[in-house]
Formats: structure tokens, C-alpha cells, sequence
């Protein structure tokens, strides 16, 4: 298997209510064991999307910790939803038997062991501000009652994007635009656009996100909005064009940037108007970046690398080529190139090293990974644009297919605020748009200016919580297109 560029072969919140067996949560109601209950195991309720729309798909873990002092015998799960939800799937990990269907007997839990408890129910149309209720149910031998868990969701409006069109300057927004691109014939590998809410512009009507960096295969190059109404913003070179720059983070108050061709990773501590580089020992190239708020994943040629404390170290177990990096809560997961096929590791503890564990490969014959994108506001956690197989998820099953009858190299990822999923592909596929339960997407690539289908598209991102919110594709042609968010 040969890279390509961009990186050779790259590329709400979860609600999650923790939940101690003697305690009231803030998100649903627990039982107090009553006396003479000797064991008192852990639970942990998560619940996704926190904002559910009609027509989502609803996911619900549980994980039952057995304590130090004994294991878990005859447990036994219970779900009911009102109203009551079309299942469609559920699933085990751990225990001594497994639970196709609910209620769910899990066996045997061992001594300071988990089993996870993973159901999804179809939302359907219910109508806005409609409430679903829950009640978890966790019996076993050694509890002399059954633990209740109790909580409420509310189904919300559906959010409507719309142009701004005050008078007299209308939006030149609310239609793709084709900007200038920012290297002529160099391929925009990564376009990165701040999470803030400042605005840039000469008029309201021309507002874009303050800061819009193009991550190229001739350097970083920053977007400058114009100060004249009418005028096109340009792009002005940040550092060195020598460097075939792959990604672009912020975390901790800095910039961070990689690049294939560079063994160190970037950093700016001035918005992006200087960068200079930190050292990663034993390493050749960066393909990808990922924050995981007290360290920073650094996805290398040569091994996985963790930045903690300002310092880079090496992971010990991750080693090889890693192509690419995501986080998602204390959840974090890595791509490993594999000759054959690739491997995807997680760490349950934000990616700290040593915590990695095999979480698989895709069966069948879709074998390569070629970018990996999280969410915790809603859909999969963890989505996977692959080589030649289109988008795949991870569930309790392992890598499935997400989209369906797509036979198309996924380079980028982007999810809006609606938990609507963008990707970017290889020719003929363009900018394509999924709901968050997937299955076969709509083209965005038919609209007057958009990105087209017979062009390879690297990159799409974009910012959807302010009044400039924008959606930005980039390709490996080198040009770049933004619009309003459709």
C-alpha cells in the first residue's frame, strides 16, 4: 500500500451520567441500596446524542464494575423506554454470556471486572420537545434489591442554517464561493477553522471565522478577510513553503501543526503568525494531530507520540506507522498501517501510553484506513473514512459499514451541529452529506459553484456556532471552496 498526499494515507457532547450505585445524579435517579446489601458495584449510564433530533438514532451504555471484594453472579439488565423505541441492535462486552436481545442476562461479572451493555433505538418522527423516558433495571445474586436507573431526554427542534441577507449587502456566502487559491497546484491537505464565535469581515454580510488556516503542501498559509466591502479575502504564507504541512490543532493555548516531511511537530504561541518546531526523537514525519486536553497525540512515520507536560516521549507499545489520531472524552483511538490490513488501537485513558489496546481490523475486503474522525455530540463516537469502502463506524460489533454502497477512498470528515456528517472523497464521489444513522448520503457537489465530483477532494471542516458560520472544502488540485452551511 502507497501514501498519498495529503499525508501519504491519512485522512451533544455524550451525555454521560456517572453514576455510583449510593448516590442521586444530576441526569437520573438511583436507588440507595438498602441494608445488608454487601457488594456495591459501579454503574455507568451514557446516553448519545444528548440533543436528539427526529429521526436519530438513540444509544444507550451501561457498564456494570464489579468491586474489589466480590464478583457479580446472574445479573441481569432491563430497559424500558416510553414510549417504546424500535431496538435495533444490542450488544455485550464482558460478562460469561452474551445478550442479543433485552432484557439481558449477563452471566458471571469477575472480581474488579466490567461488562458493557450497548442498545440503539430508532428515534422515528417523533415531534419536537417530545420527552423519552428510560428505566434501567441491574439485579444480581449478591444484591438484595435491584438497582434503578431512571432518566428523561427531549427530542429538539431541528436546527434551520438561513444566509444572512440584510440589505444592502447581500451574502455573497450563501452560494458556494471559490476563493484564490492559496499556492497555486499545491494540494490543500487540511483547512482549519476556529471553534470561537469572533467574526471577520468588512460588513456583517461578509463575516468568515476569524482565524481559517490552509494546511498545504507548500506551507501553512492564513486567511486575511478583506477591509473593503466586495473585496475577496487572500491568503498570506505563515513560515516556511518548504513544508508539506498535514494538520492543524489548537490545545493549551497554542498552535499545533504537522507535516509529512518535517520529523518534528509545529507549534505557535502568536495565532499562527510564527512557528518553530518540537523535536520528536526517532521519528521521520507527522501525518496527524489529536488534543486530549492534558496531552497532545502526534500520529508519526515512526511510532505514536505523546506530548504531556511540554515534553514528547514515544509510546512504548504503539510502534510502525501510525497514520492518523482522535479523541473523544477520555476515549482515544490510532490508525496503524499494516501491510495487509490496517489496525485500530484505543486507549480508555485519553491515550496515555501504555493504555492502547487492539481494537481491530475491518473484515471483508475493505483493509485500509485512511482517516478517523470523533464526536461526542451525537452519532457514532468514532467514524472511519476508509480506502475504496467509504465511511465505517465502530460499535459493539467492531467496524461496520456507515454509509451504504459507497466504494469510494474517504479523505476528510466534518459533522455540524446536527450531528450531519460531511465527507470528502476521490472522484466521482465530491462533498457528500449523512444523517447521523448513515446509510446513503446526499451530494452537495451538484449545487451552482460547489466542490465537483471530478475533483479529489482532501479536506472539509467548518465552524456552525456563530453568526459566520461557514462549511470549507479543500483539494488536492489546491483550490478551496466555502459557503453558509446548507
Amino acid at each position: 500500500m502507497q501514501y498519498q498526499t495529503p499525508i501519504q494515507r491519512s485522512l451533544a457532547a455524550i451525555g454521560t451520567i456517572f453514576l455510583l450505585l449510593t448516590t442521586l445524579g444530576s441526569a437520573g435517579l438511583v436507588v440507595p441500596a438498602r441494608a445488608g446489601t454487601t457488594v456495591t458495584p459501579t454503574i455507568k449510564v451514557t446516553s448519545s446524542p444528548q440533543i436528539i433530533y427526529p429521526g436519530d438514532v438513540l444509544t444507550l451504555n451501561v457498564t456494570i464494575t464489579s468491586p474489589a471484594s466480590s464478583a457479580l453472579n446472574a445479573v441481569r439488565v432491563t430497559q424500558v423506554l416510553s414510549p417504546a423505541l424500535t431496538l435495533q441492535h444490542s450488544g455485550v462486552v464482558g460478562g460469561s454470556q452474551s445478550c442479543p436481545t433485552l432484557p439481558c442476562s449477563l452471566g458471571k461479572i469477575n472480581i474488579g471486572t466490567s461488562a458493557q451493555i450497548t442498545s440503539t433505538y430508532e428515534i422515528g418522527n417523533l415531534a419536537p420537545t417530545s420527552l423519552i423516558s428510560y428505566t434501567i433495571t441491574v439485579s444480581a445474586t449478591e444484591l438484595s434489591a435491584p438497582r434503578i436507573i431512571t432518566n428523561t431526554l427531549t427530542v429538539a427542534q431541528p436546527i434551520v442554517y438561513l444566509p444572512l441577507v440584510r440589505k444592502p449587502f447581500p451574502d455573497p456566502y450563501a452560494q458556494w464561493q471559490k476563493l484564490t487559491p492559496p499556492a497555486v497546484g499545491s494540494a490543500i491537505n487540511y483547512l482549519f477553522v476556529s471553534r470561537g464565535t469572533t467574526c471577520a469581515g468588512p460588513v456583517i454580510e461578509e463575516n468568515l471565522p476569524d482565524s481559517i488556516f490552509a494546511a498545504t503542501d507548500s506551507g501553512i498559509f492564513q486567511l486575511v478577510t478583506a477591509s473593503t466591502q466586495g473585496i475577496s479575502p487572500t491568503w498570506k504564507l505563515r513560515g516556511s513553503s518548504t513544508i508539506s504541512a498535514t494538520h492543524i490543532i489548537t490545545s493549551q493555548g497554542s498552535l499545533f501543526a504537522s507535516a509529512f516531511n518535517q520529523s518534528a511537530v509545529l507549534r505557535s504561541d502568536d495565532a499562527g503568525a510564527t512557528w518553530h518546531d518540537e523535536a520528536l526523537a526517532g521519528n521521520r514525519g507527522v501525518y496527524w494531530l489529536a488534543d486530549s486536553g492534558t496531552r497532545i497525540l502526534a500520529a508519526g512515520t515512526d511510532g505514536l507520540f505523546i506530548r504531556e507536560g511540554g515534553v514528547w516521549r514515544a509510546d512504548p507499545k504503539l510502534k510502525g506507522s501510525i497514520t492518523g489520531v482522535a479523541v473523544a472524552g477520555s476515549n482515544a483511538y490510532a490508525i496503524q498501517y499494516g501491510t495487509n490490513k490496517d489496525t485500530l488501537w484505543r486507549s480508555t485513558a485519553g491515550g496515555a501510553a501504555g493504555t492502547w489496546i487492539s481494537a481491530g481490523q475491518i473484515l471483508g475486503t475493505t483493509s485500509f484506513m485512511q482517516t478517523i474522525d470523533t464526536s461526542s455530540a451525537g452519532g457514532p463516537e468514532l467514524l472511519v473514512g476508509t480506502v475504496d469502502g467509504g465511511l465505517y463506524s465502530l460499535g459493539a460489533g467492531g467496524l461496520t459499514p456507515f454509509s451504504s454502497g459507497l466504494n469510494l477512498t474517504v479523505y476528510g470528515i466534518w459533522r455540524d451541529g446536527q450531528s450531519r456528517i460531511y465527507a470528502a472523497m476521490r472522484e466521482p464521489g465530491g462533498l457528500m452529506r449523512f444523517g447521523a444513522a448513515g446509510g446513503v448520503g446526499e451530494s452537495l457537489s451538484s449545487a451552482a459553484g460547489a466542490p465537483p465530483t471530478s475533483e479529489r477532494l482532501y479536506t472539509v471542516s467548518g465552524r456552525d456556532n456563530s453568526s459566520c458560520n461557514i462549511i470549507a472544502v479543500g483539494s488536492r488540485a489546491g483550490a478551496v471552496w466555502v459557503r453558509r452551511i446548507p
